[in-house]
């Protein structure tokens, strides 16, 4: 058999495969729609707005797909979906059922229902989530009635009665509502020190806190270069390269004067009076006095309960390092957080501020 051969016999197979998935994809959005069902292949993320526990509200390349939404056979009004993200990616469909308000996270605990054994079922804010649903049209129909029956005995026992945390408006990250996801925003670029040097600059999953003493921005920054040379034949040559980097910052809402902590290579580090403090930390600040009125013996045990994490304050902005993942933020702001608490007032009325950022630390020095 020869490459031509073998060639069209692998197109053939191609456009067959293609023809069946087809047949298969429409009989599968006609049963939906026998049912009065409605059905949209890309929804888009806004489907998914105010959802924010698990399988929603972690990681990044988040993606909705299979809408599919109206009403059960015995009434119930439904959405569900497909949805994955580089944290989650649930088998099957998630069933969503409003509830009449937000209740607490726990409230689902304890309502029996005949679950298949992939389901799971759970309250996120105002709705009620099944997990793991099937994706043929009677199985889903199945699962919404078992949802139905939960949300029944959810609504008619105690837990109806404890209000819960407000959803959010916005796509945010489980465990921290006030923050805001956004799969791509070039407008954020500025915002954060980045490469300006080539083109196609792109910020995509941005995460950002607008609020509160310390807001943040963290974005992946996505950017092309390119390189023309000239062969020994004279024929030019270009070649296109893609870049990537992860790039975020603090962005403190109070003043405070330039210091670091074990960052960068160069520069005189401070001496302190405490020599396991000078081998584990070093402090680099153009005012040294400034440094010594912060980095008192109590703030010397905070830095050093959380090892010293390298980060610097400079221009009014925050930077530490680490790839910026959620769980890093979380911690380098409950850092900060802790940080800022132990810095002695006279240094904020020194600085022109007109309160302390957080209140003054009382708990203990560990993390």
């Amino acid at each position: 058999m020869d490459a031509s051969t073998i060639f069209i016999l692998v197109v053939v197979a191609a456009l067959v495969g293609v023809l069946v998935y087809l047949i298969r994809r429409n009989r599968y959005v006609a049963s939906l729609r026998a049912r009065g069902w409605n059905f949209v292949a890309s929804p888009g993320l806004d489907v998914t707005l105010g959802l924010n526990v698990a399988p929603f509200g972690l990681g990044f390349d988040r993606r909705a797909s299979d809408l599919v939404w109206g009403a059960a056979s015995d009434g119930t009004g439904f959405r569900a979906l497909r949805y994955r993200s580089s944290a989650a990616r649930p088998d099957g469909l998630v069933v969503v059922l409003a509830l009449p308000r937000s209740l607490r996270p726990d409230a689902a605990t304890g309502i029996t229902v005949t679950l298949l054994e992939e389901e799971s079922l759970h309250v996120d804010h105002d709705q009620l989530v099944l997990v793991g649903a099937p994706t043929d049209a009677a199985g889903l129909d199945a699962a919404v009635v078992r949802l139905a029956e939960a949300r029944g005995r959810l609504l008619a026992s105690p837990a109806a009665s404890l209000d819960g945390p407000v959803p959010p408006q916005w796509l945010s990250f489980q465990g921290h509502a006030d923050w805001v996801y956004k799969p791509r925003d070039d407008t954020y670029l500025p915002l954060v020190s980045c490469t300006t040097d080539g083109f196609s600059h792109e910020a995509r999953d941005i995460i950002l806190r607008a609020d509160g003493p310390l807001p943040f921005v963290r974005l992946t920054h996505r950017w092309q270069t390119s390189h023309t040379w000239v062969d020994s034949e004279g024929r030019s040559h270009t070649r296109t390269d893609n870049h990537s980097e992860v790039v975020g910052e603090f962005i403190p809402q109070f003043p405070f004067a330039d210091l670091s902590v074990n960052w960068g290579l160069f520069g005189r580090s401070q001496e302190f009076e405490w020599a396991e403090f000078n081998r584990r930390a070093r402090i680099n600040a153009p005012n040294e006095r400034f440094a010594s009125d912060v980095i008192h013996q109590r703030m010397m045990e905070y830095l050093l309960s959380w090892n010293a994490p390298a980060f610097s304050i400079a221009a009014g902005r925050i930077r530490f390092g680490g790839p910026w993942a959620p769980e890093d933020i979380a911690a380098m702001d409950r850092f900060l957080t802790g940080f800022f608490a132990r810095v002695p007032d006279h240094v904020y009325r020194d600085l022109g501020a007109a309160q302390r950022p957080f209140p003054k630390a009382t708990d203990a020095v560990s993390p």
